[in-house]
Order: C-alpha cells, then structure tokens, then sequence
C-alpha cells in the first residue's frame, strides 16, 4: 500500500469515527447535518456548495463535516451567538452570528466558498477555546524562530504557560522563560518581551473539529464530487458535460509523454474524465512542479473558466 493511499486510508477511519457515520458519501453527510443542525441551515450548506467550483467541492464538504462535529460539541446555539474573531493581540471583535453569515447573499463561487470556509474557521475557533480558553496572539509557525513571538501580558511571570493560535482550531503553548539580557529593544514596544522575560514555543494543539475538516477532506477527494440530488452520471450531474476535443487533446497528449501507462487508461471527455484523471495521475500530492500548469488547467476546464484554461494550456506547449 503506497504512503497516499495508507492516509487516506487512515483518514476515512477518523472521519468515519468524528463523524459517527460509516458512509462519507454527500448524501449521508448533508442528512447527518440536517439531523445535528437543522434543514434550513442544512439546506443552506448544500445550496452554498453547489456554488462552489467543481475542483473546490471538497473544501465545501468538508467544512460540513467541521460543522457537524462543531455543533455537537457546542450546540446548536452557537449558531445564534455571535463570534468573536482576535483582530490583534488579546483584542476580539464581533463579526455577527453565524446564522447572520450562512445567510449573506453570495454572488459568486469564491463568496460561496468563502462564507463556508469562514464558518468552519469560526466553529473551529470557538470549540478549540472552549477547551483551552481563548488563545492571547496568533504566531506563523512557517517562522523557524521559536523565542519570544507572542505578546507577553503586563502580570506575565516566569514559568506561565500562555496560549497562542497558528490557524483555526490550531493552538501551539508557549512558555515564559527569563532571559539573561534584556534581548533586542525592537521586541519591547510591542510587548513580546518584558524586561527581561520573554517566551518559547512549545507543543502544539488540534481540536477534534478542524480534524474532522481535514480527514474527510483526504479520504473523499478522490474523484469527482456530487451532491445530494445529481445521480452520476445522468443529466443532473454536472461532471458530465463534455470539454472541447481541443483542451482534451492538449491534455492528454501533454499527460501521455510524461505518463504513458497512467494517462492511457484515462478518458478524456468531460468534466469527470478530467477529473477523475487529475486523481489518477497522482495530482495534486505526487508529482513534481512541471505538473502545475496540467493541474491549473485541469481544474480551470473542469470550472468552465474557458480564459483560465487558455492560459495554462499554452504553458503546456
């Protein structure tokens, strides 16, 4: 079994065990969201993600998952509370209740996106600081730097151990540590060292929430997703409509010279076939940087983004 596969394998089983669900299909996950949360707010959900764009259906998907396992733990009020997102360190302002957000009108597929990647950031969030109390400051943890990056507050003594997030649902501690000198006088204005305190980071925390998110996420998105009411394969589907012979030409001869064996066994036809052969083809997590532009360009095609596709196949030639 191949190190992909062992993972995906590995995250249907987590999903399946957050979820309380032995079926990851669309049509289990929107009836358990009905169930845990509602049919308006469900039927909400299912409307948004069928804005999506077909390439990001996962990301819809999966923020239901975040959702469902969020209101579990929280309840169902927390749809009608309002959230509070840190804006700087220790400083939260109101953003609205979710009910508020789920309902704002949406124009476009990336607002569609946007406003349910925003409610899974939000149930995240909130779930991870009910468990640990709310985080003081945010840090980048790409930042090789493990000293002295958040905010020390004004009653900070040595040995405190202080909270800080690195994404939502994502928390990393830090411990406050004496230094032997007062360090570089640029950190002391904005408070991430205190005469001569500062901080280490240390390990690093994950609400049960954001993995849901990202084990239905793995263990789902290998193909194309339909959604409640599109029976693949038939007119509803929207993975069947064909792409022009010129894009699947270009395509597939481009996979061919790089891939022979795999891209023989692929169809070339409509959206599915794309899609299914961006998977098969070992895209997006196998193959090296002169498959970005095959990969832009399949997902643009599958998206109807004719200008988009253009672009990127012309990087093929």
């Amino acid at each position: 079994m191949s190190d992909l596969s062992k993972t995906r394998e590995d995250a249907a089983r987590q999903a399946r065990t957050l979820l309380g669900i032995d079926d990851l299909g669309t049509n289990a996950l929107f009836s358990l969201a009905e169930t845990v949360f509602g049919q308006h707010r469900s039927s909400r959900c299912l409307d948004l993600a069928r804005l999506v764009r077909l390439s990001r259906r996962a990301g819809a998907t999966s923020s239901v998952a975040e959702l469902i396992v969020g209101t579990r733990d929280l309840g169902a009020e927390w749809w009608s509370r309002a959230h509070e997102d840190m804006t700087a360190p220790a400083t939260w302002e109101d953003r609205g209740t979710p009910d508020q957000l789920l309902a704002r009108t949406v124009s476009s597929p990336i607002e569609a996106e946007t406003i349910l990647r925003q409610l899974a950031s939000w149930i995240s969030d909130d779930a991870a600081d009910a468990l640990w109390g709310r985080p003081i400051d945010y840090v980048d943890l790409n930042d090789p730097n493990a000293d002295d990056r958040v905010h020390l507050p004004e009653n900070t003594v040595e040995g405190d151990r202080l909270l800080a997030s690195f994404d939502p649902g994502h928390r990393v501690w830090a411990r406050v540590v004496r230094r032997a000198d007062r360090g570089d006088p640029a950190l002391e204005p904005s408070g991430r060292r205190r005469n001569r305190l500062g901080s280490v980071l240390a390990e690093t925390e994950i609400v049960s929430v954001s993995d849901a998110g990202w084990a239905y996420a793995i263990a789902t998105n290998v193909g194309p997703i339909n959604l409640p009411g599109e029976m693949p394969g038939g007119p509803s589907d929207p993975f069947m409509a064909t792409i022009g012979p010129n894009q699947a030409k270009r395509l597939s001869t481009w996979a061919l010279k790089r891939d022979h064996d795999i891209a023989e066994r692929c169809r070339w036809l409509t959206k599915g076939d794309i899609w299914s052969s961006y998977f098969q083809l070992g895209l997006p997590y196998s193959r090296t940087g002169e498959w970005w532009a095959f990969d832009r360009a399949a997902s643009a095609i599958v998206d109807g983004e004719a200008s988009e596709a253009e672009r990127w196949l012309n990087k093929l030639a």
